[in-house]
């Protein structure tokens, strides 16, 4: 069977603004995907010039992904499992204004 990807970055409609919480402790989140696919993530500030980020557990770090200019490719490779989304404690939060 052929491998499908697609893409889905967040709009400035649908992005999770946290700038009005007063602290962030975490994510959740709620997917389905069926057997055989999984799904990654990567992060981003608001900040125009922010760039795309995954969470590196090994050195408690937030780290600029290597692609930049991301693909539904470059995320497989380089972003986040739900797990380890969820995984990032809560002091790792604490630049985090608005993820997409």
């Amino acid at each position: 069977m052929a491998t499908k990807q697609s893409l889905l970055i967040t709009t400035t409609a649908n992005r999770a603004d946290v700038s009005d919480f007063p602290t962030l402790t975490g994510f959740a989140v709620d997917e389905t995907t069926p057997d055989g696919t999984s799904t990654r993530y990567l992060v981003k500030t608001s900040d125009d010039s922010a760039t795309w980020q995954a969470y590196d557990a090994s050195s408690s770090a937030w780290k600029d992904v290597e692609t930049q200019d991301i693909t539904a490719s470059s995320v497989m490779n380089e972003g986040m499992s739900k797990t380890a989304l969820e995984a990032v404690p809560a002091s790792a939060m604490t630049e985090r204004r608005c993820m997409r």
